[in-house]
């Protein structure tokens, strides 16, 4: 075995013993909306065949078949969830490492591979948790932009419908895989001009380009049976997306700089809560005054590298062109859109992790910085902080509550249906292997986000039920009041395991207390 493939394995052997235990440490316990992802693959077990996430008219299902698929040999269990994510990151971890060494060497692809793999918490954090698709979009387009950047004026046209199909599950995926679209136009570009001028190649290339169309369609069959069902749902929610901008651009780039550097470069945990991202900035200011001059350095590193291109614009290699529009491509999307404006963008970046696509351009910059001593300094130092950054994720990282015991004893006592708040009620349904119909409700009693209409209907017949709230929240005093008004017998009980929750349970008709609304 050649020395360069062992240390590709050897790096995709230790970015997944350093997943895994990430995931173990801080990310077992999953969420309402990364549960989803095992309730979803139950159901396909049983021959359901969702195209797209329950509730919503995207983020494709791959995962939940690979889900599935392990439930099938290993067993239904939280550890399960997470393979199907690591897979995936893993996949875009050899893409990249793939991608580098086309581009320049395999000294630049392991220096790209050891940075992914230890780091950063953002990317870390996505790489175990079920349910987003993001690293699942990210492997898929890399692996169509390594596809095309060998392309030349003759020959390995076949390359072209097999980076179609790529790019067509990264769409199917996530509908963030279509920034990649732009970068993957300029190494196809030069060679199709090229072709087209030969009447030879202009056949092969006409014959490669309905190939492509043919993949892309076959990559996206779900997606456009789908849509032909729903009338265009995705494409209707895509763009029927509110278009104004809550905030101005100038406060989206101070934003991204202050919050989001930091995180991007891996010197703080990721958080939806800016207030925890507050807290550990007021604890540590170093850390904003780092990230922005880690910034200047990486950005000095790679114009350095890059210097030469104004004198060689002719000759610039396309897979730098690509990578450098995909950073201009991810950066301006994001802006440029709503998603920034959301108050917990800022201090968690998901939209933004297509950029570590680039990551092959900053271990170029790296490798090639002056001497033998300093470059080893350098490569030092960048791995130093990415690890300090994946092992904030162990200290800080999210921590759900353990709702198993609470499951075990709804379901113990009887009750079929739990009524509550959409971050508690699947996670029961899913620690209760779906004795438990969950029914979400708002703060204002009134039905929420019930991702899987049968659960409504089902949940409808079934009793008794329970109501599970936030231990002296509104709705827990409004819940009491209900239940008073309407003098039904119930049993009350706390639950501080973890969490502070108040249960009512043994409630014979528990739907009494929805607000203006019945179950269908």
């Amino acid at each position: 075995m050649r020395p360069r493939i062992r240390w590709y394995l050897g790096i995709l052997l230790c970015a997944t013993a350093f997943r895994w235990l990430i995931m173990l440490r801080c990310y077992l316990l999953p969420d309402s909306d990364q549960v989803m992802v095992g309730l979803m693959a139950r159901h396909v077990l049983l021959g359901e065949l969702p195209v797209f996430y329950w509730g919503q008219p995207y983020d494709g299902t791959l995962e939940t078949y690979l889900t599935a698929a392990v439930f099938r040999l290993f067993g239904q269990s939280y550890a399960a969830l997470h393979v199907a994510p690591l897979a995936f990151s893993l996949l875009f971890l050899g893409a990249t490492m793939w991608l580098a060494e086309l581009l320049y060497d395999a000294r630049t692809a392991i220096v790209s591979g050891l940075i992914l793999a230890v780091g950063p918490a953002l990317l870390l954090r996505y790489s175990v948790e079920p349910g987003y698709n993001y690293l699942q979009a990210m492997a898929f387009a890399t692996l169509a932009l390594a596809l095309l950047v060998p392309l030349g004026a003759r020959g390995g046209w076949w390359r072209l419908p097999a980076a179609a199909f790529c790019l067509g599950l990264a769409l199917w995926a996530q509908p963030l895989g279509v920034v990649y679209l732009p970068a993957m136009l300029i190494p196809l570009a030069a060679p199709a001009h090229a072709a087209w001028q030969d009447p030879g190649e202009r056949r092969l290339l006409l014959l490669a380009l309905g190939a492509s169309a043919a993949a892309l369609v076959l990559a996206l069959w779900p997606v456009l049976a789908y849509n032909l069902h729903h009338n265009a749902a995705t494409l209707r929610f895509l763009v029927g997306r509110p278009t104004h901008l809550p905030l101005g651009l100038a406060e989206k780039v101070r934003r991204l700089l202050v919050w989001g550097c930091p995180v991007l470069l891996g010197l703080l945990p990721p958080s939806v809560n800016s207030a925890v991202s507050q807290h550990l900035l007021q604890r540590h200011p170093w850390i904003d005054p780092l990230a922005l001059a880690l910034l200047s350095l990486g950005a000095c590193w790679i114009l350095w590298y890059l210097r030469a291109i104004p004198a060689r614009l002719r000759c610039w290699p396309a897979g730098e062109a690509a990578l450098l529009l995909l950073g201009l491509t991810a950066i301006g999307s994001y802006l440029g859109s709503t998603w920034s404006s959301s108050s917990w963008s800022a201090t968690d970046p998901r939209y933004l992790l297509p950029l570590y696509t680039l990551v092959p351009l900053l271990a170029r910059a790296l490798v090639r910085t002056g001497s033998s001593p300093p470059r080893h300094a350098c490569i030092g130092i960048a791995l130093l902080i990415w690890l300090c950054g994946a092992l904030l994720v162990t200290s800080a990282g999210q921590r759900e509550a353990d709702l198993g015991p609470l499951a075990g004893r709804l379901v113990a006592d009887g009750i079929r249906a739990v009524y509550g708040n959409y971050w508690d009620v699947y996670r029961l349904a899913f620690a209760s292997d779906e004795r438990l119909l969950p029914v979400v409700v708002t703060p204002d009693r009134e039905l929420g986000l019930n991702r899987y209409v049968p659960y409504i209907r089902r949940a409808a017949t079934a009793r008794p039920g329970a109501w599970v709230v936030g231990r002296g929240s509104p709705l827990d005093g409004a819940l009491h009041t209900c239940l008073v008004h309407h003098r039904m017998h119930y049993l009350r009980f706390a639950y501080v395991q973890d969490a502070a929750l108040s249960v009512y349970t043994r409630l014979t008709t528990p739907w009494i207390c929805l607000a203006g609304a019945t179950l269908p």
